[in-house]
This record gives structure tokens, C-alpha cells and sequence, in this order.
């Protein structure tokens, strides 16, 4: 498996209203990312099950100081009880919602790599945190979104249907306070296993929009990587 193989293969797209493709030039940060999930995932999972493992019983891991106080308060938006950020990386939603919790994590390349990276690792979302989700990809002004789950495997939801998925379909959530559009704006098959989606959000509490790439590998899945 190599994600970036298969995006760069096919990287076009007719923008919004036009016939003719454009070239979708992924930024170094998202070739960085892609080559990372292509090393995670190799040999049906055991790669990141292994390091997953070693990170465990390192002695640098420190885990004695982190911390899952924040996440441990919130079940409800957890949808697995052991698989929670910690509390010093998780991502602090802002505004005047609620709570400031969502199940997901800020992850960084180290102090002088090249390219630098960072990216937002989160949980499928449930449908009652489908709103925080949008919410957090506005304020974190997240350019590409890469789903790596489907929405059911063996009649298991993974994650709720939290993106709209024909041209021109659009979806809202949130509350009367605030609520987020989600346009699709263009859609197209990259190959047999990746579906782009350009997505148009529109904050109703500022009228502010946000464009961004939703790439869903929809042949991956957590059976499969066991």
C-alpha cells in the first residue's frame, strides 16, 4: 500500500463549475504525512502494532506524567473508553460552546525536521460530536482531511456520516448559537480505493467559509489492520 502513489497518480480535479481538471499539488506537509501513514500501515498493521508496543516500554516515554484527567470527564465523546488524547496534546476547542473537549490530538514533527509537520489525529465521529468535529477543523483552519475508516464494517459503525457526499449536497450542524455548513463542492474517484471531496464550510456565527480536501481511503478499516 502507498497512499501517496496513489494520490499523486490521479492528483486532478474540475474545480466548481468548470469541465477542465486542475492539478492538485499536495503540500510537502501532506506528502510527509502520506509517506508516514504508508510506513504505518504496511504489512496489514503490524508495523504501528509493533511501535505501538516498543513505545510502551520505553523508559523515555515518560507516561507516568501524562495525564487523561480531561478526557476520563467526557465518556460520552469518547468512542472507545482506550483511546483518549492526553491532556497535554489534545486539542482545545474555543468559543462559547459547552465544552472545550474533543477527542483528538495535536502531533508534530520534531525541532528542526524537513519538511516540519503537523497534523490532527482524531476519532470518527459520533454523531453527537459531529458539530465539535467541524468546529475544530474551522478554528484549526485544517486544509485536508484524510479518513482512513469506513462508516460501517461488519454492520460496526465507526464513525457517524459527519460529511456530506454528492455534488452539491450539503449538510448543517450544530445549534441555533452556531451552526456549520458543509457544502461538497467537487467530488471525484481517484482510483478504486480514494474518493476527494472539496468541501465548503460557512460558520453561521461569523459568515466566515473555509475550503478544504476530504480524501476518504474507504477500503481501509480496523478489521483489516488486525
Amino acid at each position: 500500500m502507498n497512499l501517496l502513489k496513489k494520490f499523486k497518480k490521479k492528483m486532478t480535479v474540475g474545480g466548481a463549475g468548470s469541465s477542465s481538471p486542475r492539478a492538485l499539488r499536495p503540500s510537502p506537509a501532506l506528502k510527509a504525512a502520506l509517506d508516514i501513514i504508508t510506513e504505518k500501515l504496511a504489512d496489514n498493521g503490524k508495523v504501528i502494532a509493533f511501535e505501538f508496543e516498543r513505545l510502551k516500554r520505553s523508559p523515555e516515554a515518560e507516561w507516568s506524567v501524562l495525564e487523561l484527567s480531561v478526557a476520563a470527564a467526557h465518556p460520552a465523546a469518547n468512542r472507545y473508553i482506550n483511546v483518549v488524547p492526553f491532556d497535554q496534546n489534545r486539542i482545545v476547542l474555543t468559543g462559547n460552546g459547552a465544552t472545550d473537549y474533543i477527542n483528538a490530538s495535536l502531533l508534530t514533527s520534531k525541532a528542526g525536521s524537513m519538511p516540519s509537520w503537523s497534523y490532527i489525529a482524531t476519532q470518527g465521529p459520533l454523531a453527537e460530536t459531529t458539530a465539535q468535529f467541524w468546529q475544530m477543523v474551522l478554528e484549526q483552519r485544517s486544509s485536508v482531511i484524510v479518513m482512513l475508516t469506513r462508516v460501517h464494517e461488519k454492520q460496526v459503525e465507526k464513525c457517524a456520516q459527519y460529511f456530506p457526499l454528492d455534488l452539491d449536497e450539503e449538510i448543517v450542524c450544530g445549534t441555533s448559537k452556531r451552526a456549520i455548513a458543509v457544502k461538497v463542492t467537487a467530488v471525484r474517484d481517484l482510483d478504486s480505493d480514494i474518493c476527494m471531496r472539496e468541501l465548503r464550510l460557512t460558520d453561521s456565527l461569523t459568515d466566515a467559509q473555509h475550503q478544504l480536501f476530504h480524501y476518504h481511503y474507504h477500503r481501509s478499516g480496523c478489521f483489516s489492520l488486525l
